[in-house]
């Protein structure tokens, strides 16, 4: 357990897919597909209003070196162009996270409205929004994604 200035307490072991739910109290809840891991993150005053949304969006976006937020996760992808999104970053070896937009209304909407992105999915790497489906998929096939994922490949699978 880790206690930072933010104000939020963090219980975790790192995972390929972040689930964001809100804390019937207050914080938010990060889980994966396997219960035994888990991203626990409570604030110690209750997060209701759409504003701490976006503030714990921007702390995953800033605190992940990739993230994509999608429908569904990476192994169950709930929509083909968040399919698409992970098959190319796949392609790519890319070491990545994703958070499922589908369970929460709140984080849905908010996502589009921190990337001013009328869409999901919507792929971040350091930081900076990249794009949606089309525009991943343009810069994979006009060779320019390479550049963009420099950070976050896997040069161990890569070079195989």
């Amino acid at each position: 357990t880790n206690q930072h200035n933010t104000g939020y307490v963090k219980m975790f072991s790192r995972t390929s897919s972040l689930l964001l739910r809100p804390l019937a109290r207050g914080g938010m809840l990060f889980t994966t597909p396997n219960p035994s891991l888990m991203i626990a993150v409570q604030q110690r005053s209750i997060m209701t209003d759409a504003a701490s949304v976006r503030d714990k969006i921007d702390q995953v976006v800033k605190e992940n070196k990739c993230v994509l937020f999608m429908k569904g996760n990476r192994d169950a992808p709930r929509c083909g162009f968040s399919g698409a999104v992970i098959q190319v970053l796949n392609h790519y070896n890319a070491k990545y996270e994703t958070v499922d937009v589908l369970l929460d209304d709140t984080v849905r909407e908010a996502i589009k409205e921190y990337s001013k992105w009328p869409t999901i999915p919507q792929l971040f790497v350091e930081g900076e929004f990249v794009g949606g489906c089309d525009i991943v998929i343009g810069m994979h096939n006009d060779g320019e994604l390479t550049e963009v994922l420099k950070p976050v490949i896997d040069e161990a699978v890569s070079a195989e």
